[in-house]
């Protein structure tokens, strides 16, 4: 109840139906009072038919993220892990993608093109709503950092929970066939921006640094550290870390996990020993 509410309050939807799922419904009002807001007028909705030729999954048809290959085989040294946070939204801020600055093609199957920079760097609708979010939990985070009472705290938790929800489900919308702000072409956008994230990061890691890069899949990549010695595993992590958050004003990798063995198999298929850190470090 005190998450749907959260949800309710940040979308300006109805609670029975949030309570109920409405994922979609909850992004299309609060981009709806965002846009009303801003004084734009909304296209209406478009009604889908159930039927013949009717898309029942209404699931979007396009290339999703990008799955590297994987170096099979079992792995005795540390395997370490790195992740790009909130890559679809982060991206969707770096490149100001919205409706209102992407030309979309006319042509089926044609992509559409990343849009110009913006001289004074202010960002458009949905950009500027996503960062809205993302600058309100991490307000909330340190304010939960801060705070002792525990129901207080409680309180906070689920807020910044509600915030990450939003954020991470604006996304989806672009592709959601039956959302009042699907948009495929943004979506597509938004995936090849992520793909070739994925693949530069893994070549600079591999060219530049000299990191043999045994997996990747979507935000994330495996690099094998080639030694067991924790510090310097820690250095090789850093290292990358910074190199990659340079070419980027909002996108950020971050150490993920640290695998002491890891067998991999194949794509989405692996089984690791996971260090974690307890009270002797």
């Amino acid at each position: 109840l005190p998450l749907t509410r959260q949800l309710t309050n940040l979308s300006g939807f109805q609670w029975a139906k949030v309570l109920r799922g409405g994922r979609a419904q909850r992004i299309e009002y609060l981009l709806l009072h965002e846009f009303h807001g801003r004084k734009f007028i909304v296209p209406d909705k478009k009604q889908y038919q159930s039927g013949k030729g009717a898309d029942k999954s209404k699931k979007a048809k396009y290339a999703g993220g990008l799955v590297l290959d994987p170096k099979a085989g079992l792995y005795d040294d540390i395997v370490m892990m790195l992740d790009f946070n909130s890559l679809y939204p982060s991206i969707i801020q770096e490149y100001n993608i919205c409706f209102t600055t992407v030309d979309r093609p006319e042509v089926e199957g044609e992509m559409a093109q990343l849009p110009e920079p913006n001289a004074e760097g202010e960002l458009a609708v949905l950009p500027s709503t996503i960062r809205g979010l993302v600058q309100r939990r991490r307000e909330v985070k340190r304010m939960l950092k801060e705070e002792k009472e525990g129901a207080k705290r409680q309180q906070l938790d689920i807020r910044q929970q509600a915030l990450k929800l939003t954020a991470n489900s604006m996304y989806g919308c672009l592709g959601f066939s039956a959302s009042r702000f699907c948009a495929k072409p943004l979506a597509e956008l938004v995936t090849q921006q992520g793909r070739e994230i994925l693949q530069s990061t893994a070549n600079l890691a591999e060219q530049n640094l000299g990191i043999s890069v045994v997996y990747g899949d979507t935000d994330s990549i495996f690099v094998n550290t080639r030694t067991k010695d924790l510090d310097e595993v820690k250095r090789v992590g850093n290292a990358l870390r910074r190199e990659v958050n340079k070419r980027y004003k909002l996108l950020e990798i971050e150490i993920d996990a640290i695998f002491y063995r890891l067998l991999l198999l194949k794509k989405k298929k692996y089984a690791a020993i996971k260090l974690e850190p307890n009270g002797s470090g």
